[in-house]
């Protein structure tokens, strides 16, 4: 009968743990990433009201499917409300209304979509107040406080890219120098890309994010920024894209205007 090795057995011994070590990591890791894609470290949102009149600072659409969507007419209720402090005057109101943002073409990425009103409410996380914009089921929707087309200031545009309509699925696609057109009732406003960013945001700081909703936030110059979340099975980053005017408008109803290639500003430029 043959003597055994123990050298041998030792080895296979050794090499067994070594192989169920490896193993018993991996189910750890999968269950660590799986956990962490379905909980975000801020997921405990505390809604307090649907009126966000004098909340502090902004936090991104957390875009979490478990915090309940507005209905639309608590939506409408808040624009209503906002256009009656803001616009007293019927002429001034006539020309927020033409101006306002109604549907959007991204050439490069095939998007045509209607754009709708995002509402807003006040939420409590870690025993502090935000205001949040919530995006609308099937549409893009328009922060109703950020700049009309034409004007001035920010006109924020945000929306779904793996739930609902999945209007901004291919928001991340989007590149310098890429054209998006918004179109109002008085017309097509041309616009071109001079940023595209992925900032981490799930898991995040408050700080950490609270900069990252700066972007939202109004500015000195004529621009537009898009958001939405990313990637498709986490969402745990935010798409961010910044658009400048190209100086081209097309009044209702006369066609549209290829962009020309113009020098691309700093998207930073009087943040």
């Amino acid at each position: 009968m043959e003597a055994k090795n123990p050298k041998s057995n030792i080895l296979k011994s050794t090499l067994m743990i070594l192989v169920g070590s490896v193993l018993l990591g991996l189910v750890i890791g999968k269950s660590i990433y799986q956990y962490r894609q379905n909980h975000n470290v801020l997921d405990e949102v505390v809604i307090i009201s649907d009126e966000a009149d004098d909340a502090p600072p902004t936090f991104l659409d957390l875009s979490s499917t478990e915090i309940p969507r507005q209905e639309e007419s608590q939506v409408l209720s808040q624009v209503e409300k906002f256009v009656q402090t803001e616009y007293s005057d019927d002429e001034l109101l006539e020309e927020y209304y033409s101006k306002v943002p109604k549907y959007i073409t991204i050439p490069v990425i095939g998007l045509n979509a209607e754009i709708g009103y995002s509402g807003v409410r006040n939420v409590e996380v870690d025993g502090e107040m935000y205001k949040q914009w919530i995006s609308p089921n099937d549409e893009v929707g328009w922060h109703y406080d950020s700049a009309v087309l034409g004007e001035i200031g920010n006109t924020v545009l945000n929306g779904h890219h793996n739930i609902f309509g999945e209007v901004f699925r291919d928001l991340h696609k989007v590149q310098k120098g890429d054209e998006i057109i918004l179109q109002s009732e008085k017309g097509n406003y041309h616009y071109v890309v001079v940023a595209t960013m992925i900032l981490p945001e799930r898991f995040e700081s408050k700080e950490v994010r609270l900069q990252n909703a700066k972007w939202i936030q109004t500015s000195k110059d004529e621009r537009v920024t898009l958001i939405t979340c990313w990637p498709y099975e986490s969402n745990t980053h935010r798409v961010i894209v910044v658009a400048f005017p190209t100086g081209e408008f097309t009044p209702a109803g006369q066609g549209s205007i290829t962009v020309d290639q113009l020098p691309l500003p700093d998207p930073l430029e009087n943040q």
